[in-house]
Parts: C-alpha cells; sequence; structure tokens
C-alpha cells in the first residue's frame, strides 16, 4: 500500500491507504464498519502498529485477528482471513482508526462561536472528543447529507435509511420532501430532521445536546408543515385511487386466464403492490400529523 512518506501516523495518511482499495473491497469493508463488526482496535507493542478483531458482516460470531502496520513509506496490512491482507477486514479497520484520527482532529480545532454559523455538523455536537468512532462517521454523513440537500438533488427514504436505520422500511423509494428550495444553515436542517425523527417516533441522537432543541427554528418549520400538508391533499387523493387497480387486473385475469379455476388467491403486480402499500402508509401518517417537511 502506498502512503505518504516521511511524516508521523494521522488522519491524512490514513486516509489515503483507504483510496488505494478496490471499489469491490472497500464497499464490503464500509458494510462491515457501518454494521458495527469491528468490535476491538488498540495500539500495538511497536510504533504505528494497531491490533484488531473484525467480524463477519453475514456471520457475527466469526471474528477475524488483523494487523495495521505503519512503517513511514508504506502499509502493511494482513488478517486472518483466507485473503490474508489488504482484505475487506483491513478496510473496516482502516476506517475506523481513520474516524479516530478525525475526532482526535475535530476536537483540537476551536470551536464555532455560534452554531448557527457552524462550518460542519461537529460545531452542532457538545463534545466532539466523546464521539465514538461510528458516531464520528454519522456525522462526517450528515455533511454530505446536507450538501445533496443545498444542492437540490432529490432525496428519498433510501438514504435517510442509510443514516437511520430505523426509518419506516415502507418509505425506502418515496421521495422525502425536507423544506425543498429553502436554503438552510446546518442547525436549521438538523432541527428538520429532529422534527422528522420526532414525528417517526425514532431515537434522536443525545450527543448534539442543546442542539436538538428544535425551538430556535420553530416559526420556519410550522410554516413549512402547513404548506407542505395543504399541498399533499390533491396528490394523495389522486394515489389513493391504487387501491382499486388490484381488483381491476385481478378481474381481468380471471376473465381470461385458462387456469383461473385452479387459482386459490389473486395476482397483484409487485410494483403496484409497493405503491398500494406506500399510500397507505402515507395516509396513515397523514392522519396523525406526520408530514414530512
Amino acid at each position: 500500500m502506498s502512503s505518504l512518506v516521511g511524516r508521523a501516523l494521522n488522519f491524512e495518511i490514513v486516509e489515503a491507504a483507504l483510496k488505494d482499495f478496490g471499489h469491490t473491497v472497500a464497499c464490503a469493508g464500509k458494510r462491515i464498519f457501518e454494521g458495527g463488526s469491528v468490535r476491538l482496535l488498540k495500539e500495538g507493542d511497536r510504533p504505528n502498529t494497531f491490533e484488531g478483531e473484525v467480524a463477519d458482516d453475514n456471520e457475527k460470531s466469526k471474528t477475524h485477528h488483523v494487523i495495521l502496520a505503519y512503517g513511514g513509506t508504506a502499509w502493511n496490512l494482513l488478517c486472518t482471513c483466507s485473503m490474508g491482507a489488504e482484505c475487506k477486514h483491513c478496510y473496516a479497520a482502516l476506517l475506523f482508526l481513520s474516524k479516530r484520527f478525525k475526532k482526535v482532529e475535530i476536537a483540537s480545532e476551536k470551536p464555532e462561536p455560534s452554531p448557527k454559523k457552524a462550518r460542519d455538523f461537529f460545531a452542532l455536537v457538545a463534545d466532539p472528543a466523546k464521539l465514538t468512532e461510528r458516531q464520528t462517521d454519522f456525522v462526517e454523513r450528515l455533511d454530505d447529507f446536507y450538501q445533496t440537500h443545498q444542492d437540490g438533488d432529490k432525496v428519498n427514504g433510501r438514504v435517510l435509511k442509510a443514516l437511520f436505520p430505523k426509518w419506516p422500511e415502507a418509505d425506502y423509494w418515496l421521495e422525502i420532501p425536507i423544506a425543498p428550495r429553502i436554503k438552510l444553515s446546518r442547525l436549521q436542517f438538523w432541527h428538520f430532521l429532529v422534527v422528522n425523527l420526532q414525528a417517526q417516533k425514532l431515537p434522536i441522537p443525545d450527543y448534539f445536546g442543546e442542539s436538538n432543541d428544535t425551538s430556535a427554528s420553530a416559526d420556519l418549520i410550522d410554516k413549512r408543515v402547513t404548506k407542505s400538508c395543504r399541498g399533499a391533499q390533491p396528490r394523495i387523493s389522486k394515489l389513493y385511487s391504487l387501491r382499486t387497480i388490484p381488483n381491476r387486473i385481478a378481474s381481468r385475469w380471471d376473465r381470461y386466464h385458462p387456469a383461473r379455476q385452479l387459482a386459490s388467491t389473486r395476482w397483484v403486480p409487485a410494483n403496484t403492490q409497493k405503491r398500494v402499500a406506500a399510500v397507505s402508509g402515507f395516509q396513515q401518517r397523514k392522519g396523525k400529523r406526520k408530514c414530512l417537511i
């Protein structure tokens, strides 16, 4: 593995090593890290050497011993898995180490004078030094999500579920309009997310401390909720008519299919089932004032 020469081990050097991995191994290692399968990573007896235990993403009970050693000019990444070196387990452990260095780097920076002028989401965290490696990764990915919103790109439930694993499955492919066409500060954007998490009865990360208090953005959020719910009425009425589609499709199938008398259940296309389920879920949320804003 290549690295930067003549430098003490730091965040920049670890990030450079991560970029040397192939796409397939990197994606597999990232899944292992995000699944919390890096059980342990501690400093070894030699300088710039780390040893850890990493579990498989599909078999949590099976762990592999990894060694990450930086010699000042190159990395030596070893693992007890069948691949032996520079594998997905090594990538996950190296990513874990990267977040550790990132946390130290953020904690050493001068804090922002006001959360409203935050340059990143670490400025909204009560004490960045107390973040775990996975929490550090979450805050970094939250900034990527914020940039997606600022660029005007569409956000769907799949993106939110990647950040919040307990986000409803029914919203996976639905577009989630979070204050569209409005430029928000990072604090305002986080407040919009907090309100939606509360509406879904999902846990809110407590390490954001006072930033979880949405009162500073209450007026903006209330205006957006009212506008969003009012604009959704005609769309809901149109979509709700999809409930009649399965019966119509089933009737045609019963009439023309030669084995109709042998069928015990009516067939409905998978895409139609998903759309009906999505509409039903939206109706239920609407009834409980859970409009996504």
